[in-house]
């Protein structure tokens, strides 16, 4: 079992690093904008008197939720009876930097909510793709989950490896590191040529850049 754990953990991607040291994104986990909310007005809903504000979470591939992200403006229910539910419109999508990696890439979000003129937000809806921008809320409070993330969730075991291999034969060097890693900054510095990178510890693995000195297509895989 440990093995096969291993394996699954294992998560595998390609992508084109640029001549000229250009920093570019290899992992790199973006909490999502603010959708907007507004009153249905759709008639009566489950929702109590009060004001009413939403949050966005993304889900990788595998498995991994980012924190929740920016607040919505808010809206007030003044009435149940008669206007009652609300519309969720511009709910943020994903822009994935790398679709090759199945791992990294956003699959679904999850919408948290306030209780009626509460702070707290709650888990509301999960949403199983990444284009969906709509949706009406018609849930009761009781009816709300667990809190919403304040830390990427899924990350206390951290990716511990982060293994490279060039798939081309272009001669240079790879520099892993933050957005502004270049020549200057050695950090896992590795011959570009089929050559295989030692173990690099990057605690949380939320965000990794890529440079190089020649144009490249580079496969990579991390492990835990």
């Amino acid at each position: 079992m440990p093995e096969i754990y291993k394996i699954q953990r294992q998560k595998e991607g390609k992508t084109t690093i640029a001549a000229s040291d250009t920093a570019q994104p290899l992992y790199k986990v973006t909490a999502p904008t603010a959708l907007t909310d507004n009153l249905a007005g759709d008639g009566a809903g489950l929702l109590s008197n009060g004001v009413y504000y939403y949050k966005v979470t993304y889900i990788l591939g595998d498995g991994r939720e980012t924190e929740a992200g920016t607040a919505s403006g808010g809206v007030t229910v003044a009435d149940y009876t008669a206007n009652g539910q609300v519309a969720l419109t511009t709910i943020p999508t994903a822009t994935n930097f790398n679709d090759d990696n199945k791992g990294q890439k956003v699959v679904a979000r999850k919408i948290y909510r306030t209780e009626a003129d509460g702070s707290t937000y709650k888990f509301l809806v999960k949403i199983d793709d990444n284009t969906t921008t709509t949706y009406t809320d018609n849930i009761a409070d009781g009816s709300l989950g667990e809190d919403a993330p304040s830390t990427l969730i899924g990350w206390d075991i951290p990716f511990t490896k982060l293994i490279i291999t060039a798939l081309d034969t272009n001669s240079g060097y790879v520099y892993l590191g933050g957005s502004t890693v270049d020549s200057s900054d050695k950090t896992g510095e590795m011959l570009i040529q089929g050559a295989t990178c030692d173990p690099i510890l990057y605690g949380n693995m939320k965000e990794v850049w890529i440079a190089g000195t020649a144009s490249d297509v580079v496969q990579y895989r991390y492990e835990q």
